[in-house]
């Protein structure tokens, strides 16, 4: 840090307990995060590098507008990754999210948040990344009664919204009352729901729509 000039910008892979270790080490971290010097914290999927299989993180430092600084961004990227052998590796995808919602300083539920000086202040100047962004899968609740009687849930198929305010009446299609409140089956056999929604008008019309809008953007792209 002592090598920054004074609007000078650096980036450091360090282990993670440098985010929350105490003694000397929290000093440090408390005197960088006050003078606002650290702009962000990017935690990485552990088995990146050899030698190692920790997980480590990015700390980015600024200096330049560091006294007006009232945060730190903070990005858990520890689940963007694939297998490759006996290692983790980043693919362009997980690298173009992380510099993209970084850049733009986007805030992604369970993934990126904006972290104000005071919550870390009340934290201790605690840094470590799950105190502040909780990337935890939501649990898959199984619903036993389905399981012994048969039925589907009503609140699963519901939890599908998004997918009926693109097709508004495909749900009446697949789906009807149960003999239980609370509870719908299928109108056709399970084997034919795929065929049903390949051949379903708004399923049609909407993919139509997308490729109108590729042809579009291919257009105007190639023209410039």
């Amino acid at each position: 840090m002592r090598s920054l000039k004074s609007n000078g910008k650096g980036a450091i892979i360090l282990p993670h307990g440098v985010l929350f270790r105490g003694n000397a080490e929290a000093e440090i971290r408390k005197n960088l995060i006050s003078k606002g010097i650290v702009k962000g914290i990017i935690g990485l999927p552990p088995n990146l590098f050899f030698g190692t299989g920790i997980p480590v993180c990015i700390i980015v430092l600024d200096k330049e507008n560091a006294e007006n600084r009232q945060g730190i961004f903070m990005i858990d990227a520890s689940k963007g990754f694939v297998k490759d052998g006996n290692k983790n590796r980043l693919r362009e995808q997980d690298i173009h999210k992380i510099v993209d919602v970084f850049n733009k300083q986007l805030e992604v539920a369970k993934y990126s948040r904006m972290v104000s000086l005071g919550e870390i202040e009340a934290n201790e100047y605690n840094l470590n990344i799950p105190r502040y962004i909780d990337s935890q899968e939501e649990e898959d609740i199984q619903d036993i009664e389905a399981h012994l009687l048969g039925g589907i849930p009503k609140q699963d198929i519901e939890a599908l919204s998004d997918y009926w305010q693109v097709y508004p009446t495909l749900q009446q299609e697949l789906f009807a009352i149960a003999d239980r409140p609370g509870y719908l089956m299928l109108k056709i056999p399970s084997s034919e729901v795929k065929a049903c929604i390949f051949a379903h008008p708004e399923f049609i019309s909407y993919g139509e729509s997308k490729l109108r809008l590729i042809g579009l953007y291919l257009e105007a792209h190639n023209h410039n």
